[in-house]
């Protein structure tokens, strides 16, 4: 009678995992899932780029420049590039006397990022969060001059642009205007 009802059991249990089986066959990945109301948009890419050359301490004496730049695929290049370099894994700055350049990478009236490139001699990039801080070949360089339509000479690092500025005539200011967006720290 024991071996009886231990061979119902294991029928009745068998049958039990074939109906199981049998049920969850018609159960998609779709019946399960939570829907998401509102998807996460893409983010934006940039359309247009502004750069400002900041002096840094005012013996710098770094002459103004600006320069801006409509052309969205060279623009959506550099800012692809940038991100796509190495992250930067700090280091002495040689000739750093503060001043370097501050660009804004705009999707028309909108901010995307920003970005700071320090022109003494810290080959970086720091960007917006969560960008992060990038080093900065030469060719990026180059390839921001082209962006802005500019000879690379115009644009001068590792401390080419202190001392530009006659005396007596206007500098670079200080430091950007608002707004700015909180920087990533580089290490």
């Amino acid at each position: 009678m024991v071996r009886a009802s231990r061979g119902v059991y294991l029928l009745a249990l068998l049958l039990g995992c074939i109906a199981l089986l049998a049920g969850c066959a018609g159960t998609t990945a779709a019946d399960i899932a939570t829907s998401n109301p509102s998807p996460t948009p893409k983010a934006p890419m940039p359309t247009g780029l502004l750069l400002l050359r900041v002096s840094g301490p005012p013996e710098s004496r770094a002459a103004p420049f600006s320069a801006r730049s409509d052309q969205p695929d060279k623009v959506q290049q550099l800012f692809t590039t940038m991100l796509a370099l190495p992250t930067y894994v700090g280091g002495g700055c040689p000739i750093d006397r503060g001043g370097g350049y501050f660009l804004t990478f705009l999707d028309h009236d909108n901010i995307v990022a920003q970005a700071f490139i320090p022109a003494g001699g810290c080959a970086r990039i720091v960007m917006t969060k969560p960008y992060g801080c990038h080093t900065a070949p030469v060719s990026v360089i180059q390839q921001l001059a082209d962006t802005l339509g500019v000879p690379t000479d115009k644009i001068g690092f590792a401390g080419a642009f202190y001392d530009t500025a006659p005396p007596g005539s206007p500098t670079a200011p200080a430091a950007p205007t608002p707004p700015v967006l909180p920087m990533e720290p580089c290490h």
